[in-house]
């Protein structure tokens, strides 16, 4: 019985010595301002993925789907009444939709860097200010329209009786 004890009092007295360490260490630690300082306070917000039509000669003949990521500093963005994305998107939208010219079937020759810069200065303009800092391309794709399957072919539920 006294070998209960004692274990029970040496498990008490080595784990108020860990929590004593391990709070003495994370004093120690260097405070968060310095990580904030290292990246500047900017937020990197992800949107949805978009897709965009092509149409050519009246018709639709596939999608661009794209995938943005824009850099904002924190402190302009809690100051902002409405957030950028819905702009962004919709200069993302109007961009890629108004490059009828070009052949956005092979991404590989489309001008991302050229998008990029255009969304940006366009969403700041429309912002009246330099809000977004700078705009990634995550994702530019060319799908096909013949790719994709066709809705109409997929089995109806039977009707109940």
């Amino acid at each position: 019985m006294m070998k209960l004890v004692i274990l029970g009092v040496w498990g008490a007295v080595v784990t108020a010595g860990a929590a004593y360490g391990a709070a003495v260490w994370l004093a120690g630690a260097p405070p968060e301002k310095a990580l904030t300082a290292a990246f500047g306070g900017i937020d990197y917000v992800k949107l949805e993925p978009l897709s965009v039509p092509v149409v050519r000669n009246g018709a639709v003949t596939g999608y661009v789907v794209t995938r943005i990521v824009y850099a904002i500093d924190t402190s302009t963005q809690k100051k902002l009444s409405v957030a950028p994305d819905p702009f962004i998107a919709d200069e993302t939208f109007r961009t890629v939709y108004g490059a009828a010219p070009v052949n956005v079937q092979k991404p590989e020759e489309y001008d991302l860097e050229a998008l990029a810069t255009a969304i940006r200065k366009n969403v700041n303009a429309r912002l009246k200010g330099d809000v977004v800092r700078d705009v990634l391309i995550q994702q530019f794709d060319f799908v096909d329209r013949s790719q994709l399957r066709d809705r109409s072919t997929l089995r109806k539920p039977a009707p109940t009786p």
